[in-house]
């Protein structure tokens, strides 16, 4: 992983993966990349044509193919490169259009496709080198046993209704909210009726999960402006004195097991 030198601010790179599929999109990137191009001088914009399925397959053999590079992303991202651009959950084609990519060092550190990418993008065009360096420090704190925990939930039943993972939280300065660094949640899943649910992923359920999960419920929540959210920890393991916390004060916890998950009501 690459970081910034010490009073020395490393350049990077962001490649897009164009034309983006919908025309919406394509001037939202646009206009976010001349906002970036301005705003941060360390950024270099690549634009890479990525029309036709062959060349879409070849481009992604070219910078994504390498298991390093699939190691990253999912970290960053929540899903491996050939899951997060496959065209359809039950096909095999790969769908570059739309895509940007960060780079440094040579390899591709984080990549996402509209309409999540337009959150790093916001983030790089407001602060630049730091927006960067907060997802490195953000992608430390992510195992690939948690990931799997996610990969778990996203295939039970519980899964009802729209999860996106590492969502993004930006930096907030609204009255006497203030959140000076970007906030990665580990998922949220969006249910038919409307409600959020805000997952912490631990491998194990103690302080820790339970504190980060009442957090990112709280700033969701702010930043939203909106109240029907419920915080929830997904783990595999647990004490009875923890479960029973979380029945007090309301946090679902969903339990992966070796026949599934199972959530324990709150």
């Amino acid at each position: 992983m690459m970081m910034a030198q010490s009073g020395k601010k490393s350049q990077f790179e962001l490649y897009f993966f164009y034309p983006a599929f919908r025309r919406a999109d394509q001037d939202r990137i646009e206009k976010l990349l001349r906002r970036i191009k301005k705003s941060c001088k360390e950024a270099q914009i690549v634009k890479v044509e990525a029309s036709g399925r062959l060349v879409q397959e070849q481009l992604f053999e070219k910078h994504f193919g390498n298991p390093k590079t699939s190691q990253l992303i999912r970290r960053r991202v929540g899903l491996p490169p050939r899951q997060l651009f496959k065209l359809t959950r039950s096909g095999d084609a790969i769908y570059l259009r739309g895509v940007v990519a960060l780079a440094e060092g040579g390899t591709i550190q984080w990549a996402n496709k509209p309409p999540q990418v337009f959150q790093m993008m916001e983030d790089l065009a407001s602060r630049g080198r730091q927006a960067v360096e907060d997802l490195y420090v953000f992608s430390q704190t992510i195992k690939n046993e948690e990931v799997d925990l996610i990969d778990a939930f996203e295939s039970s039943k519980y899964c009802d209704g729209n999860l996106e993972r590492s969502y993004w939280l930006p930096p907030s300065k609204e009255g006497d909210f203030i959140i000076e660094t970007s906030k990665w949640i580990d998922a949220v899943l969006k249910k038919p009726n409307g409600e959020y649910i805000i997952i912490e992923a631990e491998m194990e359920l103690n302080y820790t999960a339970i504190g980060q999960a009442l957090c990112y419920n709280s700033w969701f929540q702010e930043l939203k402006k909106i109240t029907s959210s419920r915080p929830a920890i997904l783990c595999q393991d647990f004490k009875p004195e923890f479960l029973h916390v979380c029945k007090e004060i309301g946090i679902i916890v969903f339990c992966v097991t070796g026949g599934g998950v199972v959530q324990h009501q709150t």
